[in-house]
């Protein structure tokens, strides 16, 4: 096939929130290498243009840089609709003497609608960016995986895709992720180093080329200098090798030979990374068809009120937060004594495995503490199983990843119960969109499980154990 070699502008109108609109561009941007970028806005998002541009300019010196905030609100200019495509037509002007590659994943019906009616086809290269949400939400391009935002190919008549490197300066990282998390952070910054490391592909799938593969990268546990678990990834944009290599690594961390303090550290850390998930094994009023649920499809699925045992924080109940925020706030309540329990353990680190655990719980309480979660005062006294079951509420549920809390006590007392456990992302069943979230799942637990090892490589390294992730 014959491919297209003039120069290119980028078109994009803006879509809310902010991310969607990024995401677009960058992408776009290193399929099409474009001499210009044009962004459309509403003329009531013209704030949020600014605000786009200003980011654009920061990450591009040398790409000319158009807003046009020239649209009506069809919302409250109603009068306007019949003549919006006129408005529209006025982008014609500002893209003339180029290719366009016009990203049709942004923005509205009636925006993308009009472009494409009034636009010369035989010079557009229509592009739909595809995106698997998961705990990536409210999160965007270079700080996602490019193996799950592949650029498709709608309409074309001869695109060569580019595999442009977007590099971004400290202090441009330090203003796209000031309002994150340190963990949340770290492991968006993992992520764009990855997908650096990748630059070279630029996962495009058209009609007649398409290319998505990637360097393939090795996972290696070290006690001492010597390696005791070694899993490697043929293909870093392969979801199945991803998957096969995360339950590999999650189940030879339970078989390993290590001393128990280094063998309960390296399994703490596959949790709360997200190699495993937290899913449900029984209920105390029956579950059965549940079992293996992710925790938060459960809740959406059932809307009982929850109320979680402190080992839930530790088996990375953050990682679905991010999914669904909104669900977590209205439904989850953490018990005072919860606190208790995760400051007492941050106060009294007695040895290295209590150390690693206690710098968690800093990083932890900050995930909770962001979700502004509801407080149940009513337990307050520790340990906390036993404060949740004193308390005796019974118009929630208690959720715990401890067995003998749950059979022991809960059940005894007769408390609704829900018994957790972490299961490896292949495994966890989902209920809806379940292989995108899986896959994007996936990619979550690799970056964050390399970002805890760079947060906590001391304490790690007080227990005499390493963890390695690399592309090879």
């Amino acid at each position: 096939m014959e491919f297209s070699e003039h120069d290119k502008v980028l078109v994009v109108f803006y879509s809310y929130p902010i991310e969607a609109s990024l995401t677009g561009i960058f992408r776009g941007y290193e399929v099409c290498s474009p001499k210009k970028i044009v962004v459309v806005s509403t003329r009531r998002r013209a704030d949020d243009l600014d605000r786009l541009v200003e980011i654009l300019k920061s990450v591009f010196s040398d790409v000319e840089i158009v807003s046009m905030p020239i649209l009506p609100d069809i919302e409250t200019s109603i009068e306007e609709i019949p003549s919006f495509i006129d408005y529209v037509k006025k982008v014609i002007d500002a893209v003339k003497g180029y290719d366009i590659c016009f990203v049709i994943s942004s923005g509205s019906r009636i925006e993308v609608v009009s472009f494409s009616m009034v636009v010369d086809r035989s010079l557009l290269h229509a592009l739909y960016i595809s995106f698997l949400w998961g705990p990536w939400r409210s999160s965007f391009y270079p700080y996602t995986p490019k193996p799950i935002q592949p650029v498709h190919e709608v309409h074309s008549y001869g695109l060569k895709p580019t595999a442009q490197t977007i590099y971004v300066d400290d202090d441009t990282h330090s203003k796209l992720l000031r309002d994150v998390s340190i963990l949340r952070r770290e492991t968006l910054l993992t992520q764009y180093r990855f997908n650096l490391e990748n630059s070279a592909t630029p996962c495009y799938i058209g009609r007649d080329y398409s290319e998505c593969s990637c360097r393939s990268m090795k996972i290696e546990v070290f006690y001492g200098r010597s390696p005791r678990i070694i899993v490697e990834i043929d293909d870093y944009c392969s979801p199945d090798s991803i998957l096969k290599a995360l339950y590999k690594l999650a189940r030879e961390a339970y078989e390993v030979s290590l001393p128990d303090p280094v063998k309960k550290a390296l399994n703490l850390l596959l949790n709360v990374s997200g190699v495993r998930l937290l899913a449900i094994e029984e209920c105390s009023y029956g579950c059965q068809e549940d079992r293996d649920v992710a925790l938060v499809d459960y809740i959406e699925k059932t809307r009982r009120r929850i109320v979680v045992d402190t080992n839930v924080l530790y088996m990375g109940i953050h990682n679905q937060f991010y999914e669904n925020e909104h669900i977590f706030r209205q439904y989850m309540a953490i018990p005072l004594c919860l606190y208790v329990e995760m400051y007492e353990h941050q106060a009294h680190p007695q040895d290295p495995y209590r150390r690693l655990r206690a710098s968690l719980v800093k990083l932890l309480l900050e995930e909770l503490n962001r979700l502004n979660p509801a407080i149940d005062t009513h337990a307050a006294y520790t340990p906390c199983e036993v404060g949740i079951a004193l308390s005796k509420q019974r118009e929630v549920v208690v959720v715990t990843a401890d067995r003998h809390a749950y059979t022991n006590l809960f059940k005894t007392l007769n408390v609704e119960s829900i018994l957790l456990k972490p299961v490896p992302i292949s495994k966890t069943r989902f209920l809806h969109d379940e292989n995108s979230r899986r896959i994007s799942y996936a990619y979550y637990a690799l970056s964050q499980l390399k970002a805890l090892t760079k947060i906590l490589r001391d304490e790690l390294h007080s227990l005499g154990l390493s963890i390695e992730i690399a592309m090879v």
